[in-house]
């Protein structure tokens, strides 16, 4: 790894592959830089496999719906947002379509064809790749950083820091990248579990593994999340669980967090009550579970069982314990503070050459795309940096 190179990018996960085509597509000998035995390990496993690319939010919507520290993202999601992603892909040969939720898939409802896609680009760009390389630290070396990894070590005038975040580190997220930024003097904010199921202190919910509702409501003060909710042996997982973990992980730190369970959104308390009677004067010889679910059709019998009463149904009470941890965390919340960082290149603004890309930075969104289109988004801004382009 002696070689002159002009970028050298560590971690070849989404926004490491995407800033090493980028830099080396504007002129720039890259050296991209993955421990594993090969590139993209925890890209085919987005989406079940599917991967979900991106969405079709403009940039003022993705930014409000990341919440405030999506704000960071402004700058550089006008030039490469979700709109670009998906000419990108399509430009690799990947085609791609939009669901009725917005969510963005390739037509081809396969995570390998992506990581197929981006492999030929790194491959055309000229990007040497080297993997199996375990880089141990990134340290100054007068006007170039040095990486030094098992194996060997190089220096160059710019790197970019792309190891992503703390979850499924089996893949092989485990916080190198953010031990690299604290060691050349960044903030690194605590880290959490993101988009990771939920742990519950009743143990009637821990007695329905396997049963789930659809489109319902949960909630912890004012986060509210819609979806499906599905009962697991620990507590709560799902879509609309998914989502509130992201929001209450920092408050569950603290201890339990109450949370209610709407299960019929789209009727009123007196609504269902009006149901519940209309099923009994049907029926009034039928028991209690039986009228409750013939009233509410999509209600497990199994859960209706723990429903006490109709008013029940709107405000079904759960105590949330913890998460399930980075094991199961889809993102991590959390990481090298933005404000550290030049929102239009993602070079560090203590550390000249020194770049950050992907789930290395505080940076996070819901389901649904976000967390990939971060990925570009802040990828593309510092290849373009690196390789010399206009910000």
């Amino acid at each position: 790894m002696d070689a002159p190179f002009d970028v050298v990018v560590i971690g070849a996960g989404p926004a490491g592959m995407i800033a090493a085509g980028r830099a080396a597509s504007l002129g720039r000998r890259v050296l991209l830089l993955e421990r594993n035995p090969s590139p993209g390990r925890k890209l085919l496993l987005t989406g079940n496999g599917r991967c979900n690319l991106t969405n079709d939010r403009d940039p003022a919507r993705f930014v409000e719906d990341c919440g405030p520290r999506g704000r960071f993202l402004h700058n550089a999601l006008a030039r490469f947002g979700t709109a670009e992603a998906v000419a990108f892909f399509e430009r690799l040969g990947v085609p791609c379509a939009a669901g009725p939720d917005g969510r963005v898939f390739p037509r081809s409802g396969r995570s390998a064809d992506v990581l197929a896609a981006l492999a030929r680009h790194l491959s055309r760009a000229g990007v040497e790749v080297g993997t199996g390389a375990r880089v141990t630290a990134v340290r100054r070396d007068g006007d170039r950083l040095a990486v030094e990894a098992r194996g060997g070590s190089t220096s160059a005038p710019v790197v970019i820091v792309a190891t992503g975040g703390v979850s499924y580190p089996r893949t092989g997220s485990t916080g190198d990248g953010h031990a690299f930024a604290a060691a050349l003097g960044h903030a690194v904010s605590d880290l959490l579990p993101g988009e990771v199921p939920l742990r519950a202190a009743e143990a009637w919910v821990r007695g329905l593994p396997g049963v789930s509702v659809r489109d319902v409501v949960l909630a912890a003060g004012k986060d509210r999340c819609r979806g499906d909710v599905v009962f697991t042996h620990s507590g709560l997982s799902g879509p609309a669980a998914l989502d509130l973990s992201r929001r209450v992980a920092g408050r569950l730190r603290a201890g339990p967090v109450a949370a209610t369970i709407d299960l019929c959104p789209d009727l009123s308390a007196a609504g269902v009550e009006a149901r519940v009677r209309g099923a009994t004067a049907d029926h009034p010889a039928r028991g209690a579970r039986r009228t409750l679910c013939a009233a509410l059709p999509g209600l497990p019998e199994r859960l209706a069982a723990h429903v006490a009463s109709p008013a029940t149904v709107k405000d079904l009470r759960v105590t949330l314990t913890g998460t399930a941890g980075f094991d199961e965390a889809v993102v991590t919340i959390g990481g090298v503070d933005t404000r550290e960082v030049r929102p239009a290149t993602m070079e560090s603004r203590l550390v000249p050459g020194l770049h950050f890309a992907g789930e290395v930075l505080d940076l996070d969104g819901p389901r649904g795309g976000y967390n990939l289109q971060i990925a570009w988004t802040t990828g593309w801004a510092a290849g373009t940096h690196a390789g010399g382009g206009e910000p």
